[in-house]
């Protein structure tokens, strides 16, 4: 019965439920419970290849993060907006990063139809955005390719390791990405604006990364928020280990989490038939975050967005959403 789990024994507040805790405090316990390593450099190691089509060219390059080499994809709108917008783009468990521009992953040299609209950045170049899409760590490029014995899941291994050594996946991940969003702001100067966008595991990574930098002033949470007793409770054999921090829901339920990145533009985005995150877990989520964000006077930077699909993006009404806010992303 629901009333005997753990998680519904609570004596205290949640942290955000609590008025005299400072926002900073909250930032600063959600860093320390994701292992977040804000120190983290980022370098750009090599240029792999270069590319356009009708829409924008593209680099594959090497990021170096702290030892570790980061594949990406630098893509450049050829319409571009009258703002300079970069938008980071994060796949979630999908075949990796290649989904993101449309090419296969053996060769990178043929266009694939990609489902579910993951081909963001994509959208993003015909939209008039630049993007930069991230390789994240056991997916795509990024998975084992050493270890003999490994869980058909491939952040099953690393997420266990990372565990034992005191660190999360997700944690790494976000680190991984922060590091690049600081490298370009310090290239591309301070009058660019930089977004953010996933979906799945890529919509929580970015999450996290839009609530913990303030480098990134929108984001783009798709297929991942829904109160954490909906989804990864209820749900929980459907989720991957990756998703799970420890001590997280003493804490924090994901409305905490989103409310935190009051008062910056959020586009949170669900499909009816999302069986992963029920659509119950996500209004109740909504609703709870929006008062967070009516606390900060920007009740209207709340913006849910509702697809009749399930787990999945759902590029057109994003794009039809971001247009409304010129003042954000500038006009084409």
């Amino acid at each position: 019965h629901l009333n005997s789990r753990p998680y519904q024994v609570r004596t205290t507040k949640h942290l955000n439920e609590q008025d005299d805790v400072p926002a900073t405090e909250k930032i600063t316990l959600l860093t320390n419970l994701l292992k977040v390593d804000m120190s983290l450099e980022c370098q750009l190691h090599d240029i792999l290849w270069s590319a356009e089509d009708n829409f924008g060219s593209f680099e594959k390059v090497i990021y170096r993060i702290s030892g570790a080499e980061v594949p990406a994809y630098i893509c450049n709108s050829k319409q571009p907006r009258d703002k300079e917008v970069w938008i980071l783009c994060l796949q979630g468990h999908t075949s990796g990063m290649h989904n993101s521009i449309g090419v296969d992953s053996a060769t990178e040299s043929k266009r694939i139809q990609v489902a579910g609209d993951r081909d963001i950045g994509s959208w993003c170049l015909k939209n008039g955005f630049n993007a930069i899409c991230v390789e994240q760590l056991c997916l795509g490029e990024r998975t084992e390719q050493k270890q003999e014995k490994t869980h058909g899941h491939p952040c099953q291994d690393m997420s266990m390791q990372l565990l034992l050594l005191g660190r999360t996946l997700m944690g790494v991940r976000v680190s991984e990405v922060l590091a690049i969003v600081k490298y370009l702001r310090l290239k591309r100067g301070p009058n660019i604006t930089i977004g953010i966008i996933g979906n799945s595991l890529g919509g929580t990574v970015a999450k996290y990364c839009h609530v913990l930098s303030s480098d990134i002033q929108f984001g783009i949470l798709s297929g991942c928020i829904s109160e954490f007793e909906y989804s990864l409770i209820e749900n929980s054999g459907r989720h991957c280990c990756d998703l799970y921090v420890p001590d997280l829901l003493i804490h924090f339920n994901c409305s905490d989490i989103l409310g935190l990145a009051a008062p910056k533009l959020s586009l949170i985005v669900h499909g009816l038939g999302d069986q992963l995150f029920p659509i119950l877990g996500f209004s109740k989520s909504y609703k709870r975050a929006k008062a967070f964000f009516i606390e900060h006077g920007a009740d209207d930077k709340l913006r849910p967005i509702i697809g009749l699909g399930g787990h999945r993006l759902y590029l057109n009404l994003i794009g039809a959403e971001l247009d409304k806010q010129p003042q954000i992303v500038g006009v084409r």
